[in-house]
């Protein structure tokens, strides 16, 4: 099953392999874990799961263990930061995190009692950028 997933997102055909991640998680909708909820009121968008896996692929590397600082709400976070500096402003859904990491056959885990999930993911190291006191920048003339 997880190989016809990650079949489905090879081919960048994001419809068909949302259709797969809901055989694997059939309570995921675009908030996430709803086991009582009516996915055709909520479902997973495309848009939003392509653009969080492009964000995964560019800005994480996978672990061997799972990272409680990485959950799939937290990085729905990130991702809508980054759409709004690139100008799109996109909301993103913390299911189309999960079916991310599904789609990716990234692992992961339900934080129990919750919509979230933990995967083993970690945010790539970041160049660190030396920030000036604020009375030290320069202003243009």
């Amino acid at each position: 099953m997880e190989s016809s997933v990650k079949q489905a997102a090879l081919t960048d055909n994001v419809v068909e392999a949302i259709k797969l991640v809901r055989i694997v998680e059939p309570a995921l909708t675009n908030a996430g874990f709803e086991p009582k909820a009516d996915y055709s009121k909520n479902p997973l968008v495309p848009d939003e799961v392509q653009a969080t896996i492009d964000w995964i692929n560019a800005n994480t590397v996978r672990t061997k263990t799972y990272n409680p600082r990485m959950d799939s709400y937290s990085l729905k976070h990130k991702v809508e930061v980054y759409s709004r500096k690139i100008g799109n402003g996109m909301y993103i859904g913390n299911g189309a995190a999960i079916a991310a990491f599904i789609i990716l056959g990234i692992p992961y885990k339900q934080i129990l009692k919750t919509k979230n999930a933990i995967p083993q993911l970690k945010l790539k190291p970041q160049k660190k950028v030396k920030i000036l006191p604020y009375s030290q920048w320069k202003w243009p003339k």
